[in-house]
């Protein structure tokens, strides 16, 4: 489990959605931009519920491992929904093709 600090409080966190969102903090800050994100949260008494990150350039945040005796929180969804956004920031690139390629494109021409 990791802790995130943010805005002066902490929220407890799957380690892998900690490092997503500390990852997707960067890439946003990066590229000058903001996002919200909701991520799953451990209350004190071990109840899951989604906490709101506003991210963006001036974010602060730090993610640090934190021992603990709850379940850890983890979303697989809201892992890839943040892997889509970080690609979804980087600009599109040609790739070069083969000539041996031109013949499994129909053009219609």
């Amino acid at each position: 489990m990791k802790t995130i600090h943010y805005a002066g409080e902490e929220y407890l966190t799957g380690d892998e959605l900690a490092d997503a969102v500390v990852q997707y903090a960067k890439e946003l800050a990066r590229h000058d931009t903001s996002a919200s994100i909701d991520v799953p949260v451990a209350l004190s008494d071990g109840t899951v519920v989604d906490a709101t990150f506003l991210l963006g350039p001036a974010s602060q945040l730090v993610a640090l491992p934190t021992p603990s005796d709850l379940a850890e929180p983890t979303d697989q969804r809201v892992i890839d929904f943040i892997t889509l956004e970080m690609a979804k920031l980087e600009p599109l690139r040609a790739l070069p093709t083969d000539d041996r390629d031109e013949d499994r494109f129909d053009y219609g021409i």
